[in-house]
């Protein structure tokens, strides 16, 4: 039990208390595997001795260690380190990246799909707001902000992220990683089927006679905006005669941008006769571009959307849209975090519906397309 112990005293006069450095210490040792599960604890005077501070100090650690679920106290035995089963804190992190905001309303759904399971199980949630600046450093030093000892697991929500960052995560605690490709098999992922509802939006232009179609949306590296094209660029290499003008921005509410990217390919006579859009924030910008052109949907540019939520009053008319059942897709990130939480097997019907088959809802904003 040498290996537990080790000089704090040199670091008196220093920030935070001693005592809470001597946890930190003690609780490394446990995260690292140097004191192992069921392992019993020497005395506080040993400690005491060993690493160069009070008696008194290191009973106020191991109490904060404790409360932590970390140690526990056999009564006659001493102090052992707690099993792994035994030391839940009942909370669970959603780490979110800064470009996922809670007033969107298809985020808003998804975090309701993850909180409510996780809450019905017993979990408390911590959401916890990851800079992207500071999550795209590659040493990954965003991680030592976050205090992991406090949690059983984590829900990463991310459209973009370091693979690596989150396998390191991963080597400390359960991880279940949304809307973002996983490197290996190593990580647990869950992910709604953005190829596959592109192709069920050009499947259905095509049906009603549209052969150069577009599709607007923000982030050309973002995984999801890649295959919402991949999906519509599948039926274009099967279908001879279909086109698809893809066009990106950086942010979906800079009018401006979206307005020149629509300009590349609307003003002309060769223009696209619909435009699908990869979310729902594009959808009133998109409709005031049109009105300002003089074009009337669906009767001159068909239009389909992204997520079946409620739109603003200047919609006027009910969207086609490509449906996502966010809530459901963080159902299913929230169960599989408790199985691997409690190392429990994940059922075939719980794997085989990690990747969420997108729908389509018809209405009104897309017709036949017009002859020319």
């Amino acid at each position: 039990m040498d290996e537990v112990a080790g000089q704090v005293g040199s670091q008196v006069g220093r920030r935070p208390p001693l005592f809470t450095q001597v946890a930190e210490k003690l609780r490394q040792k446990i995260r690292d595997g140097v004191v192992v599960e069921g392992e019993r604890l020497p005395t506080e005077r040993d400690l005491a001795s060993r690493m160069g501070v009070s008696a008194v100090t290191v009973q106020k650690a191991i109490k904060e260690l404790q409360r932590e679920g970390l140690v526990k106290g056999k009564r006659g035995s001493g102090r052992f380190v707690a099993l792994r089963t035994e030391r839940k804190t009942w909370t669970v992190a959603v780490l979110l990246y800064d470009s996922i905001h809670f007033a969107n309303p298809v985020m808003s759904h998804r975090l309701s799909g993850i909180q409510s399971p996780l809450e019905a199980a017993g979990y408390h949630v911590h959401y916890i707001a990851m800079n992207r600046r500071r999550a795209d450093e590659a040493d990954a030093s965003w991680l030592a902000s976050i205090d992991l000892s406090r949690y059983d697991g984590v829900v990463v929500l991310a459209h973009q992220a370091e693979t690596s960052q989150v396998h390191s995560l991963s080597q400390q605690l359960p991880v279940v990683w949304m809307d973002q490709h996983c490197a290996g098999d190593q990580l647990m992922g869950v992910r709604v089927d953005m190829i596959g509802g592109g192709l069920l939006a050009a499947e259905h232009l095509a049906s009603l006679g549209h052969r150069r179609v577009a599709l607007l949306n923000a982030g050309r590296h973002v995984a999801a905006c890649q295959e919402q094209h991949e999906g519509m660029q599948l039926y274009a290499r099967r279908h001879t005669g279909f086109e698809v003008c893809w066009l990106n921005v950086t942010h979906s509410r800079d009018h401006e941008q979206v307005r020149q990217a629509l300009d590349q390919v609307f003003i002309g006579d060769e223009r696209p006769t619909a435009l699908v859009c990869g979310a729902h924030d594009f959808v009133p910008l998109v409709m005031n571009y049109f009105d300002c052109l003089g074009l009337a949907i669906p009767r001159d540019v068909s239009l389909v959307s992204w997520d079946d939520v409620l739109m603003p009053p200047t919609v006027r008319l009910p969207l086609t849209v490509v449906d996502i059942d966010s809530a459901h897709a963080g159902g299913i990130a929230s169960e599989v975090l408790c199985k691997l939480i409690d190392q429990k097997p994940i059922a075939p019907e719980i794997l085989e519906s990690q990747v969420k088959p997108a729908g389509l809802i018809v209405r009104e904003s897309t017709a036949v397309a017009p002859s020319r």
